[in-house]
C-alpha cells in the first residue's frame, strides 16, 4: 500500500470536467477527463517525487480556481455527501475542511476546542485536544493553493495544514453513519466492491455475463 492522493476538482451543481493529480511513491501527474470518464484525457508528470503536499501544489494549474477543491485519498470509497460537506465548508468560513468520522484508526488528528487542527495524534497531545481519524477526503477553498509552499521540492502536506492553522481556519466534517472503505487491501477491495458495485456489473466482472439489454 503507497501513500497515494488524488486531487479533484468539480463543480457539483452542473457537469464539466474533473481534474485528477495523483502523487504516489512511484508518480505524480495530473488527468483532466469528462464526468463520463471517456477521452480526451490530459497528463502532467512532475519528474521529481513531490509528496502529498508538492502534488496538491502541482496539480493546482488544472483547477478553475474559482470554487472549492475536492482532494481525495485514491484509495478510499464512500458514499459521502458532497453537497453538505460543501454547504458545510463555505457556512464555516474554513480554508480547508478534513473529513472525519468516529471510528478505529491508526491515522488521527487533533482539534482544539474551537475546532480548529491543532495537531497530529501520536506527536502532537496536549491537554484538550480531541483525536478524531482523518478519511482521506477534504475541501478546500481556493486561496490554499497560493498559500502553500512552492512545487519545487516534495513535502508532506499535513505539514503546511498545520503551519497555515496557526492563522487560518482548518476544521472539520463529521460524516458518521455513511459507508466508508480504505480499500488498500485485497480483503478490503471486495467489501467495498459488494458494497458499491451494482449487482449486473459484478456479475460481469466475476463471471463474464454481459447485463442485458
Amino acid at each position: 500500500q503507497t501513500d497515494e492522493a488524488a486531487f479533484v476538482s468539480f463543480d457539483l451543481d452542473a457537469p464539466g470536467e474533473l481534474a485528477v493529480g495523483v502523487a504516489a511513491d512511484d508518480a505524480q501527474g495530473a488527468t483532466t477527463l469528462p464526468l463520463s470518464f471517456a477521452p480526451p484525457m490530459r497528463r502532467d508528470e512532475s519528474g521529481l517525487l513531490l509528496d502529498t503536499g508538492g502534488a496538491i501544489k502541482h496539480a493546482a494549474k488544472h483547477f478553475s480556481l474559482k470554487e472549492p477543491v475536492v482532494i481525495h485519498n485514491v484509495d478510499i470509497l464512500s458514499d459521502i455527501d458532497f453537497h453538505a460537506l460543501e454547504q458545510h465548508h463555505l457556512a464555516s468560513g474554513n480554508l480547508i475542511t478534513l473529513c472525519t468520522s468516529r471510528r478505529h484508526s491508526n491515522r488521527m488528528l487533533l482539534f482544539d476546542q474551537t475546532g480548529n487542527l491543532a495537531g497530529i495524534y501520536g506527536r502532537d497531545e496536549a491537554p484538550g485536544l480531541t483525536p478524531l481519524p482523518f478519511s482521506g477526503i477534504s475541501i478546500v477553498s481556493p486561496q490554499l493553493f497560493d498559500l502553500m509552499p512552492p512545487d519545487d521540492k516534495p513535502y508532506p502536506v499535513f505539514r503546511a495544514y498545520l503551519e497555515l492553522a496557526k492563522s487560518h481556519r482548518i476544521g472539520n466534517f463529521m460524516h458518521n453513519g455513511d459507508n466508508w472503505f480504505d480499500v488498500g487491501t485485497l480483503d478490503d477491495l471486495e467489501r467495498a466492491r459488494q458494497m458499491f458495485m451494482p449487482d449486473a456489473l459484478q456479475r460481469y466482472i466475476t463471471k463474464g455475463v454481459f447485463p442485458e439489454k
